[in-house]
This record gives C-alpha cells, sequence and structure tokens, in this order.
C-alpha cells in the first residue's frame, strides 16, 4: 500500500513527463468502430460461457451501450469530414486552448456515457466468469482466453472513456492539449483524436506524493538554473510541507579534470548557414587521436555536417547508421586498438551515455538544446503560460534547455581519473542575458571564453 511505502525514483526528472504520457488519451474514429464489431461478438461468446442467468442481462447491456458508442462515433466522423479545420502541415489541428466546439461536447458526452456503461457491463462478465471459475462451474483451461482477452477490452474502453470525458469537459480547472490528426490511407482515411494535460503535478500530488510514506527523488538535473522550483512545479511538491531539496556535492573536481571552451564563431545558431560553418569549423576542435563525441540539435544537420566531412576523408560514425550498441561497439573498439573515433548523436545520446576514461575525452556541443514548439503540446503549453501572461521562452524552454545542457556535458566525466575538453559553438551562452544563468547551472569547469 502507498501509505506504507517509501519510494527511491532515479532519473526523477523524467517523473512529470511519464505522468503526462500516462494520463493522456488518443483513439482513431474508424479503429475504435472496428474494434467495438469484435466486442460485440467477443461479449456473446463469453455470456455463452457464463453460468449466472446475469450474464445475459449485462451482455444486453453492453451490446446496446456499444451500438449507442458506435452510432455516435459515425456522427462525429461526419461532423469531422464537414468541419473546416484549419490543418498545418502535419495534418494535424489543435484546439486552441483545448476548447473543443460545442457540436463535438455534446457528442463526446454520449460516447463518454455509453462506453462507461459498456466497461460496467464487461467489468461484471468479467467478475461473475472469475466467480464461476472459483466455484467449479467453469474449467479455467475455458476461462482464462475469454478472461485475458476481456481485460484488454475493458483497458481499451476505460481508455476510450477517458478520452472522451475529457472533449466532453467544459471549464477545465486543469489545462489540457486537445488536438486531431487527420490519417490518410489508401482506401479510406481516418481522424484520430488526442487529449493530453498540460500539467501534471495535481495529478502526482494527489495519488503519490499525499498517498505515500515517503519518497526520495535523485538525479543529475532536477534543479534547473540554479533552483529546483521548476521540478518543484511540474512534479506537484511547490509548496508542499517537508520537502527538503538537497544538492549533493560531487566526487569530481571539475576544474582539474575539464575545461569547458567556448569559442568565437562566425555565426549564431539561428542563421541559415550555421550548418554549413559547423562542417568548416568542426575539425579545428575534433582530435583524430582521442575519444570525441559531438552532439547536435537535430538529425537533418548532423547528416548534413558528417555528409560534408566526408568528403574531406574524415572518418565519422553517425547515430541512425548503425543501432546503438553496434555504434558504441565500433567506437570503443576503435579506442581500444589505439585509434581514435569521431561519434557523431543527437540529443538521444546526451543522457545515459557512458563512455568513461579514453572513450570519451572530448565533447563537442554545437548548440544549445532548445526544443522548438512544434508539437501540440508543446504549443499548448506556451499558450497557456502566455494566457496567464507569463514569458513561454523563460519560463519553460530555457529550463529545459538548461537541464538538457547540463546532461549533455555529463557525458564527459563518468570516473574521478577521467579527463577532457567540452567544446560550446553556440555564443548565446555569454551574450545573451539568459546565457549566465545557464552557465552558472554548469558544474564549475575551467572556463576557457574566447572575446
Amino acid at each position: 500500500e502507498p501509505d506504507e511505502t517509501f519510494y527511491v525514483i532515479d532519473e526523477a526528472h523524467h517523473l512529470p513527463h511519464i505522468t503526462r504520457d500516462f494520463s493522456s488519451a488518443a483513439a482513431t474514429i474508424k479503429g475504435t468502430l472496428d474494434w467495438i464489431e469484435k466486442l460485440l461478438k467477443f461479449s456473446q461468446k463469453m455470456a455463452n460461457a457464463i453460468v449466472s442467468q446475469k450474464a445475459i442481462g449485462q451482455n444486453f447491456k453492453l451490446n446496446d451501450a456499444a451500438n449507442d458508442a458506435a452510432k455516435d462515433l459515425r456522427s462525429v466522423r461526419d461532423l469531422l469530414d464537414q468541419a473546416d479545420f484549419n490543418y498545418n502541415d502535419d495534418d494535424t489541428y489543435r484546439f486552441e486552448h483545448g476548447i473543443v466546439p460545442e457540436q463535438l461536447t455534446l457528442k463526446a458526452k454520449d460516447i463518454s456515457d455509453a462506453t462507461l456503461d459498456a466497461l460496467r457491463a464487461l467489468n461484471k462478465m468479467h467478475d461473475a466468469l472469475t466467480l464461476d471459475v472459483s466455484d467449479g462451474d467453469v474449467t479455467a483451461f475455458l476461462a482464462d482466453p475469454l478472461l485475458a482477452e476481456s481485460g484488454q477490452y475493458i483497458n481499451r474502453l476505460e481508455q476510450l472513456q477517458k478520452l472522451w470525458f475529457s472533449y466532453a469537459s467544459k471549464g477545465d480547472s486543469i489545462p489540457h492539449a486537445r488536438w486531431i490528426k487527420r490519417l490518410e490511407y489508401k482506401n479510406h482515411h481516418d481522424h484520430l483524436l488526442c487529449d493530453c494535460p498540460i500539467e501534471v503535478g495535481y495529478y502526482l500530488k494527489d495519488k503519490l506524493w499525499r498517498e505515500c510514506a515517503g519518497a526520495v527523488l535523485c538525479s543529475a538535473t532536477l534543479s534547473a538554473l540554479g533552483t529546483f522550483d521548476h521540478f518543484a512545479k511540474e512534479s506537484g511538491l511547490k509548496g508542499e510541507e517537508g520537502v527538503q531539496y538537497i544538492k549533493a556535492n560531487s566526487p569530481f573536481d571539475y576544474p582539474k579534470q575539464a575545461t569547458l571552451h567556448i569559442p568565437t564563431t562566425d555565426k549564431e545558431p539561428t542563421d541559415k548557414a550555421f550548418s554549413d560553418f559547423l562542417a568548416d569549423a568542426l575539425p579545428k576542435y575534433l582530435d583524430r587521436t582521442k575519444g570525441n563525441l559531438v552532439l547536435f540539435a537535430s538529425y537533418w544537420q548532423m547528416e548534413h555536417v558528417a555528409k560534408k566531412m566526408r568528403l574531406k576523408n574524415w572518418q565519422i560514425l553517425v547515430q541512425g547508421e548503425f543501432s546503438r550498441d553496434a555504434l558504441l561497439k565500433k567506437h570503443k573498439s576503435r579506442i581500444d586498438s589505439g585509434h581514435g573515433s569521431i561519434l557523431f548523436g543527437t540529443q538521444s545520446l546526451s543522457e545515459g551515455l557512458d563512455l568513461p576514461g579514453a572513450y570519451l575525452e572530448n565533447l563537442v556541443i554545437t548548440k544549445i538544446p532548445f526544443a522548438v514548439p512544434t508539437s501540440p503540446i508543446e504549443e499548448a503549453q506556451a499558450e497557456f503560460v502566455t494566457s496567464k501572461g507569463g514569458n513561454p521562452f523563460l519560463s519553460i524552454t530555457v529550463p529545459d534547455a538548461a537541464k538538457k545542457l547540463v546532461q549533455s556535458c555529463g557525458r564527459l566525466l563518468r570516473k574521478e581519473t577521467d579527463q577532457g575538453k567540452i567544446t560550446l559553438l553556440d555564443r548565446r551562452l555569454v551574450s545573451k542575458r539568459y546565457g549566465k544563468a545557464m552557465l552558472d547551472t554548469l558544474p564549475p569547469f575551467k572556463r576557457q571564453i574566447d572575446y
């Protein structure tokens, strides 16, 4: 039980995002109609296996509710086909401020109610068959496959009800991102409806922090820009009594073990010519005799630079050209054989990558890893902060980028005997007002800042 449990959560900076993913829901119209049709056939098979006569009534209830839901889903399909939504280039339309048109809200309420009725009926059938097995009236051999399949349908109905209940909600106390993605296939089209809460701190507060006996959250990046405020707000710990925030001292002697170099550059990361600049400038900051890792902000930029440098006979291992395990094995093999190695990667290699000692002595970060708010969730987050009079860049983008930058720099030193150099080819760390706070968030490496 939670009230008798102490939780220890490692890499806890992921907790808000994992919770958000868990709390989200999505479903397609045609896909749902297809599995509802299968559910109707399955429920009859399950009812036939149940000894209790009550199963007959529950099967009728399930059929009525599922047919009602299917009818309303077809109405929603027609409504979406006729709607004049301004889909973007990704065939996605996001409802501003999560507000769904009234016609869709009314249908969502009907679908939510019908789905809940179907869910209750199927749960009762599941319980009845379970009881029959325990009483010896039905063999486990016959019942187990039916119980397993009914469990899958129960899960689907729960997710479906969660989606449509949210779409039916008005005046949310908790902001949600809601959007539709149009799907085109060879012989038909479909609509994917999605829902995701923007903030999940309330969920963690109610379901975990106020229920558990205690918790310890560990991560190198729980703080951002020198404080725990950002994480505390995201995770529902802000203002909670008894919460202690501790920054443990590192065993590393950062000034002696590593140098952070910020050179002058001809181009800004926002310039269109920055990728070409990287291809020309990177050789100056690489060491062919050592273990090198270059982190890029995008796959396109990484592949563009690798292609141009390979034309000049640079041997480069590029993420995506091999599996992660194979890539790292090749990299380590080159170092073990006494040669240098150059590894190109994106943000996914900035976390959880362990290259101790000679495997990594030279780290190059091409730019501050700012996220561009292009996904519906990120757009909705920015919209919500703006609606409250805030600045989404300073309150969301900068703290997130600061945490990612710390993670990236953390690739260099893995043991107390490690040494090396970090080169950051992004002058915004010293030229922008927010840059100083980001720079001070990094470990106290020896600094070499060119002017």
